[in-house]
């Protein structure tokens, strides 16, 4: 009997510690991120009245018999199972989503541990927990040297307290890049020049009307070739015009020249009537002093514009240390013409197609190869046709290029609807070009394409080609698909062009006991940063062979061609990227001159000619007597061109002038390192349609500093600073702004052709600030027929700014925002789990701490692995749910009851046995 008033008191004392959990669960209801408490309960000892019996023979066995002696608790566990978030709307409010807790470190200095993501920063710009003051864990951002621009480097060390001071200022960043993304109207007019009427129409001295037709050729943006062709005696003077930006003519030339004529009034002697004889001409010699080897054919002399001379090859060009180009001048007519070094395509030209017209459809099987002979072995496409299947002229282009794309024989193939012909073309000039059409089947003939071989002629640059086959035998790992390449050994590639310069390029196998493996991108970067710091002539390049979309094939490519040129391979490890030890060389430019009667070829030599080099033969003019008109050339400083004759008092003339291209323009505010604004304006002008060619120019906007102090500046000599001309701003950007001028080209699909074109880094200094170098990043730039959409999209620089708030990110990134519009990251908080979070023994205050069977903290990232998320402006709330809460309470007062009903039932008994003795 008194056994079971003590069981009851066991009870008792269990459910009021299961009343004690509930309770601190009910009024934490509302703690940022409580965990909740659960009791669980466990018998105590039994009293054994019987041990249990084995049954045996007729005998059954007999279960034990034990009187239980009360409960005991088995564990108060704290359950860990997330909360839900709610947002606050508070930009230092955070909360975790999933694992994980932060760490703070509390003023004793030990590390404690909670999901209470209630934050603030203090005045010493600490980011602390608002309840507790303790400071958050994390890492901070530090400055790239080179951008300017805040990084994430140290997530990997130990965490640390987060402080934001360094963060409340970001300074100025001068700008180094701006990027236009763009369209540019392919069916927008060119820059040309126009005439009315392009046949002047004057009477001779007989009375009788003539005719003398003038031509055009455009040269470039500003200069034109002209020529007055007679109806019967062919071409009989040629000229040169050449303008401003304005279509103003700045110089004006012309061959054979009048006896008085002059730079300021230039003219020529036409003869109508003549009756021509034939011409002569010596063989062109070298200069005793020039360095160039080159030789010349024989000068076919013939027609009215050959003079009894003396005539000069003048060679010239933009580069000092060859000749690019040349001009013929006469010791009697002056300049001649002029003409360039350089060279053709290997072409194969078919016929006509008669057999189909606009598609095809093959009765056999048809196959044809297409041989690149430039490599050894030939590089072979084979293209296929399957009878019955039919294509359009469209679709056999593509079923060739194809083909040859993806067996990397560098041609093109072109179809002509006009003259209905289709052809294959190298996709560079040069004598070393080779393409052969051969092994034939089927009905290739319908195709009218020639069987045979064919070469281009004139100059190349030296190329080095690299091996695939040669690479993977030597490498542990040369993947291209997969853009890896894994070295067996250190590598040191030296690599030498002509002149002796020489750069050497090391990728090293292992470093700092790490395994190296590099990327198409890497590869590249190292040998031509090398290449570039020492001046090498040389530039390397990935090539996709196959066509996979996986460039393949390294390709070290010489900057100029020319027999002469050289690009030498050397060194050690080398065959691991498929190179091979050697000297390539280049070919001979070659040029083909016509003009003025004159008729050669040039081939440059082993050794290039020099500019202002020169080679000279002598002419002898044809005879015969006729009238003469003096026939006025378009005159210098004149916004008109104008051809004109004076015959008997009675003056015949033409006009036209030099129409500008449509333009267009955009402006961009960039900054200098001072953080100054200036405004840049970038304008175009279609300035050849033919080559797809448009002019860009940049300026400073007219109202920037830089350009009203430079206007301003009385060594400057302006009339009206305040009220400038157009002169006078392009003479303040001409001073204030390296080059500012460039030339942009397209290929046929509309796409820009960054190795044509001429876009330099432009600089600048303002007062004050550091020297800007601005690179223009022109690849989203676009030619089609479609409306101007030019804009500078961005730029990277900015002025100094304040910060003006911060806010999380779900990484953790710490993500600044500042009054320059900047938002750079300047911490990341460190989230910490346990392999058993209900292990942590609570401290109060919403903390926890390791204890030892919580395990160990891992600390990193939020996202990473099984750590959880930020969720920002948000808190995560108890996970207590009052309702069941509530449920246990009432289930813990019924089993309390239940026990003192046990106790009280006892005594009554108890109080029965005592009354027996009455």
């Amino acid at each position: 009997m008194i056994r079971s008033l003590f069981t009851g008191v066991t009870g008792l004392k269990q459910f009021q510690t299961k009343m004690d959990v509930l309770s601190n669960n009910i009024a934490n209801v509302n703690t940022t991120a409580f965990k909740r408490g659960r009791v669980m309960f466990q018998d105590l000892f039994s009293e054994t009245l019987r041990h249990g019996q084995q049954a045996f023979g007729d005998y059954g066995g007999l279960n034990p018999m034990q009187v239980g002696l009360g409960v005991s608790k088995a564990a108060i566990d704290t359950l860990m199972d997330q909360g839900a978030i709610e947002g606050t709307g508070k930009q230092t409010d955070i909360a975790i989503e999933g694992a994980g807790f932060f760490s703070t470190r509390g003023y004793d200095g030990n590390l404690y541990y909670t999901r209470d993501g209630n934050l603030n920063i203090n005045p010493n710009y600490d980011m602390v927990m608002t309840n507790t003051g303790f400071k958050m864990q994390g890492w901070l951002a530090t400055q790239d040297t080179k951008t300017g621009n805040l990084e994430m480097k140290e997530t990997g060390v130990v965490p640390y307290d987060i402080n934001i001071t360094k963060y409340l200022k970001k300074h100025a960043h001068q700008t180094n890049e701006i990027t236009f993304s763009c369209n540019l109207d392919s069916a927008s007019q060119e820059r040309d020049i126009e005439f009315g009427l392009d046949t002047l129409t004057f009477k001779n001295s007989n009375g009788q009307f003539e005719n003398l037709q003038f031509k055009f050729k455009k040269l470039d943006s500003n200069n034109w070739i002209w020529s007055a062709v007679d109806d019967t005696e062919g071409n009989v003077a040629t000229g040169t015009i050449k303008t401003d930006d304005d279509g103003n003519v700045l110089e004006s030339t012309v061959e054979p020249a009048g006896p008085t004529s002059s730079v300021a009034q230039p003219y020529f002697t036409y003869d109508p009537d003549g009756n021509p004889q034939p011409a002569t001409a010596t063989m062109p010699i070298n200069a005793i002093s020039n360095s160039g080897d080159g030789i010349s054919s024989g000068v076919t002399a013939s027609g009215t514009d050959v003079k009894n001379e003396s005539v000069q090859v003048i060679f010239d060009g933009g580069d000092p240390t060859r000749a690019t180009s040349y001009r013929v001048v006469g010791s009697e007519r002056g300049f001649i013409g002029a003409g360039t070094l350089g060279g053709t395509q290997a072409r194969v030209e078919g016929g006509a197609v008669t057999a189909f017209g606009t598609h095809w459809t093959p009765a056999n099987d048809t196959t044809f190869d297409i041989a690149d002979n430039q490599f050894t072995p030939p590089r072979v496409a084979t293209v296929t046709f399957t009878s019955g299947t039919t294509y359009s002229n469209a679709e056999i282009v593509n079923n060739i290029n194809t083909a040859m794309k993806d067996n990397g024989v560098r041609a093109t193939a072109y179809y002509d609807a006009i003259t209905q012909k289709f052809q294959v073309v190298s996709n560079d000039v040069g004598s070393n070009r080779a393409l052969e059409i051969l092994n034939e089947t089927g009905d290739f003939a319908d195709l009218n394409l020639p069987v045979g071989a064919v070469t281009g002629t004139g100059g190349s640059r030296p190329e080095v080609f690299s091996d695939l086959a040669t690479a993977q035998a030597n490498s542990m790992e040369y993947d291209p698909e997969n853009d890896r390449w894994d070295p067996a050994s250190d590598v040191s590639l030296t690599i030498t062009d002509r002149n002796g310069r020489t750069a050497l390029i090391n990728f090293s196998d292992i470093v700092a006991g790490n395994n190296q493996i590099y990327t198409r991108g890497a590869i590249l970067a190292e040998i031509n940063s090398r290449l570039a710091q020492e001046n090498v002539a040389a530039t390397a390049a990935f090539a996709d062979t196959d066509n996979n979309g996986s460039p393949d094939q390294l390709i070290i490519t010489g900057n100029a061609s020319g027999s002469g040129e050289r690009v030498i391979i050397s060194g050690t490890g080398f065959e691991q990227l498929g190179l091979t030890a050697g000297s390539y060389a280049g070919t001979a430019s070659v040029s083909e001159f016509n003009y003025g009667g004159l008729q050669f070829s040039l081939t440059e030599g082993n050794n290039p000619w020099l500019p202002n080099e020169t080679m000279s033969f002598v002419t002898t003019a044809e005879k015969g007597a006729s009238d003469s008109v003096n026939i006025m050339v378009p005159q210098p400083s004149k916004n008109m061109l104008e051809f004109a004759a004076t015959v008997n008092g009675e003056t015949f003339k033409i006009s036209g002038a030099v129409s500008e291209g449509a333009k267009h323009a955009t402006n961009i505010i960039i900054y200098d390192s001072l953080g100054s604004k200036h405004g840049l304006v970038t304008s175009w002008e279609h300035t050849n349609s033919e080559t797809m060619e448009w002019g860009y120019k940049v300026s400073y906007s007219d109202d920037d500093v830089e350009v009203v102090r430079w206007l301003k500046d009385p060594a400057n000599n302006i009339k009206k600073p305040e009220e400038p001309t157009k002169e006078d701003l392009e003479r303040a950007n001409d001073a204030l702004i390296t080059n500012r001028e460039g030339k942009m080209y397209f290929f046929k699909n509309g796409k820009i052709d960054e190795g044509r074109s001429y876009i330099p880094q432009l600089s600048m200094t303002p007062r004050g600030s550091n020297p800007i170098s601005i690179s223009l990043t022109t690849e989203l730039i676009t030619q089609f027929d479609s409306d101007f959409s030019t804009k500078a999209e961005y730029q990277d620089g900015y002025e100094m700014g304040l910060l003006e708030q911060i806010y999380f990110e779900e990484d953790g990134i710490i993500r600044g925002v500042f009054s320059n519009g900047q938002k750079q990251p300047i911490g990341q908080m460190a989230l910490t789990t346990f392999n058993n979070p209900a292990g942590l023994e609570k401290n109060g205050k919403n903390l926890y701490s390791y204890a030892p069977n919580s395990g160990q903290p891992v600390v990193g990232k939020p996202g990473m692995m099984d750590r959880g998320v930020i969720v920002a402006a948000s808190l995560e709330m108890s996970n207590v749910d009052i309702s069941e809460e509530f449920t246990n309470m009432i289930i813990t007062q019924r089993a309390f009851q239940a026990n003192s009903r046990v106790i009280t039932t006892s005594d009554e008994m108890l109080q029965e046995v005592v009354n027996l003795k009455r």
